[in-house]
């Protein structure tokens, strides 16, 4: 059975808002205190701004998918994605570094270590989503992994723990009309974050959040009669991003801050 991922991406996000009013965060302080270097192993991103039920119709239309065919059929749109992804992941990278005071393992040198790339192979690209970082494993083959195999990366990575993450862009908000093809439509992405840091062997993480949502971009992804404008995309993805991030450090904060007070 084949899931339309146009239905599924918004769907998740939707979900991730009504879990809003749940726990979705959760902290052990004292596991977190105790870390001074982590790798950020695992990583997948998904983007769909597709509008519900408005078809690619007329000359614009028609002239957005030739051109999309044409990127794909030469390897530009995979390294579009690769590139939007790298840059999520080496900003992520840096906050985390920035908040914590932690030596996050450099992409590059990550992606070079035996051990890790060995399992990348291992692994192939299969359930990566649409914006991956080559050379780093998928969410979904990081998280496979079970508390003795995390515990000896850690080892071979010479970190303290292992960071597991889930992108996931939808379109947050509109501007302008577009209508059968005529028109205008500006599309402002918004990013959900879901993180996993598991340390030492503890089968449980230190950190987790599965609803981390960022507010929308302030720039947007330009629809013009119908065909998709992509010289913006890059940087309202990434603004996307950025909002999530910041949104996971302050709920990091807000966890972290009940869960001293619980004790």
């Amino acid at each position: 059975m084949s899931i339309n991922r146009h239905v599924l991406i918004p769907a998740l996000a939707g979900l991730s808002m009504l879990l809003g009013a749940c726990t979705t965060v959760s902290v052990v302080p004292q596991r977190m205190d105790a870390l001074k270097s982590v790798a950020l192993v695992g990583y997948s991103g998904e983007v769909d701004l597709h509008v519900q039920n408005e078809p690619s119709t007329g000359v614009g239309g028609a002239i957005s998918a030739i051109k999309q065919t044409k990127q794909y059929a030469s390897g530009e749109l995979e390294q579009r994605h690769a590139e939007e992804a790298q840059a999520a992941y080496d900003s992520l990278a840096k906050k985390l570094e920035a908040k914590f005071g932690w030596k996050v393992m450099p992409r590059e040198q990550l992606g070079a270590n035996p051990d890790y790339a060995n399992r990348v192979a291992q692994a192939g690209k299969g359930m990566g989503g649409s914006r991956n970082v080559p050379g780093i494993l998928s969410q979904y083959a990081a998280e496979k992994l079970s508390p003795a195999e995390r515990e000896a990366l850690s080892k071979a990575l010479g970190v303290d723990a292992l960071v597991v993450v889930t992108s996931s862009t939808v379109i947050g908000k509109t501007s302008g009309m577009s209508i059968g093809g005529l028109g205008k439509m500006v599309k402002y992405p918004r990013t959900t974050l879901r993180l996993s840091l598991y340390d030492a062997a503890n089968p449980e993480p230190a950190w987790k959040d599965i609803s981390a949502q960022g507010e929308a971009a302030p720039t947007g992804v330009e629809n013009v009669m119908g065909a998709e404008v992509f010289e913006k995309e890059k940087q309202a993805l990434q603004e996307a991003v950025d909002l999530a991030i910041d949104s996971l450090i302050a709920r990091y904060d807000e966890a972290k801050q009940k869960a001293q007070a619980a004790k």
